[in-house]
C-alpha cells in the first residue's frame, strides 16, 4: 500500500548499497518493482516461521510507514533485532529512540539510521525484554487493573 512508504526504504537502502528484503504483497508492488534496483528482494507472503527467521537474520526492521500500533516492531524486537521506523504513530510507543532502534523523519534519516544500526549497543536479550512490555500477560494484567479500578468507583448518573 502506498501509505506504507516502502519506496522510502528502497531509496534509503540504495543510498547505502545495502540489501533490502520486502515481505508482503499489495497494489503498489508493480510501482515498487520498477524502482527496486539490484539490492531489493521481494519475498511476497511468508508464513509465520519464515517471518521469524527473516527477523532473526536481519540487521534491523525498516518501517517507513505510519501505523496505528504496528506489531512488526514488537515482533522484530522479540526476535532480538532493532527497528528503524518513521517517528509517527505506533512506532513512537514501541521503539525507544537510540535504545531499541531509531525514530526518523525522512529518507535521509532512514539512510543515516540504517548505516548506524550495527552501532546500537544492545544485545538481542535486551531487545526481547523491551518487546515483552507489549506481551499478552502484561496486557491482560493492565486491562484487569483498569476494569477493577473502574468497578470500585462509585457510579454517578
Amino acid at each position: 500500500m502506498p501509505y506504507k512508504r516502502i519506496d522510502t526504504a528502497i531509496r534509503a537502502a540504495a543510498k547505502l548499497g545495502v540489501p533490502l528484503k520486502i515481505v508482503g504483497t499489495g497494489p503498489d508492488e508493480d510501482r515498487l518493482r520498477a524502482i527496486q534496483g539490484h539490492h531489493v528482494e521481494f519475498l511476497g507472503h511468508v508464513d509465520d516461521a519464515t517471518l521469524r527467521e527473516l527477523y532473526r537474520g536481519a540487521r534491523a526492521l525498516v518501517l517507513p510507514g505510519e501505523e496505528d500500533f504496528g506489531i512488526a516492531p514488537v515482533e522484530s524486537m522479540a526476535c532480538g533485532r532493532p527497528v528503524v521506523a518513521l517517528a509517527r504513530g505506533g512506532a513512537c510507543e514501541t521503539v525507544e529512540h537510540g535504545v531499541s532502534g531509531w525514530l526518523v523523519e525522512d529518507e535521509d534519516g532512514f539512510a543515516g539510521a540504517m548505516a548506524q544500526v550495527d552501532d546500537l549497543p544492545l544485545s538481542p536479550a535486551q531487545l526481547q525484554e523491551r518487546a515483552s512490555v507489549f506481551g499478552v500477560d502484561r496486557f491482560e494484567a493492565a486491562m484487569a487493573a483498569v476494569v477493577s479500578a473502574t468497578l470500585e468507583r462509585p457510579h454517578v448518573w
